[in-house]
């Protein structure tokens, strides 16, 4: 079983899952103010985004500040790192901060590859850039699944390969069910830590309709604050896995009960 799930929840929906999962699950979030302060450290924000579909998002604030003379920082031209990926700011603000938003196609397996993030690096200060190494995670098997109805679910997965490194001060997973037309509602679960080995759905807790749609997302989120703490930085990582499943014969079955 994956380490670090100490409980697991079943949540009647409906609900929306968006970057750090369901509305108050614990996710870190930070706001810049648009007036720095003299001295106050700079800091980053980033969301980063893989799916098993294929797709990569960088979403990311930086925001310098100033020294405690009251000079704007500039960057030392070491860029950010994110993804696999050197970005450039797509927009830089009358007070220094910088908004880097990117996405873009890729191999469907890189939810495996370790994932990587190194701050750009910024004059004046005397902490490293945040960085980190921590991992995603895997489907075992295909992405389209037979059931019949009063079976079962068994989605098998992996964790990606990755160093963990620091350690994320949050991992959460959600897993949600609901029908592809949409008319027989959604069922979901959610756990802290990271995903087990094996996530199983007992037939009662599937909704009754002819075909699937299963999105699994294993969220990590850390403060990153390395001495003198005159960098910060604020990490949310999303990793999202999808199925089809086709229940076989639903529609007689469910026509007599």
């Amino acid at each position: 079983m994956g380490a670090g799930s100490h409980f697991l929840r079943a949540l009647t929906l409906p609900f929306a899952l968006g970057t750090c999962g369901l509305a108050g699950s614990g996710c870190i979030d930070f706001v810049e103010p648009d007036i720095p302060e003299l001295g106050a450290p700079a800091t980053v924000q980033a969301t980063l985004r893989l799916t098993d579909l294929g797709t990569a998002e960088v979403d990311v604030y930086l925001a310098p500040g100033l020294d405690s003379a009251g000079s704007q920082r500039s960057l030392t031209g070491t860029p950010l790192e994110a993804l696999g990926r050197a970005h450039q700011a797509d927009s830089i603000r009358r007070n220094g901060t910088r908004r880097y938003t990117k996405s873009w196609l890729t191999a469907r397996d890189i939810v495996s590859e370790p994932i990587l993030f190194r701050a750009p690096g910024i004059d004046r200060v005397a902490a490293a850039p945040p960085a980190l190494e921590w991992v995603g995670v895997r489907r075992l098997g295909p992405d389209t699944l037979r059931l019949r109805p009063g079976e079962d679910l068994y989605l098998p997965i992996a964790l990606g390969r990755g160093a963990g490194t620091p350690q994320p001060a949050i991992r959460q997973w959600f897993l949600r069910l609901s029908s592809a037309s949409g008319a027989a509602g959604a069922f979901g679960l959610s756990a802290d830590g990271t995903p087990p080995d094996t996530i199983y759905v007992p037939a009662r807790w599937i909704p009754r309709t002819n075909e699937l749609d299963v999105r699994l997302i294993f969220n990590q989120s850390s403060i990153l604050r390395t001495p003198p703490g005159d960098y910060i930085g604020v990490v949310n990582v999303d990793v999202r896995l999808f199925w089809t499943v086709h229940i076989v014969g639903a529609a007689a079955t469910w026509a007599g009960s």
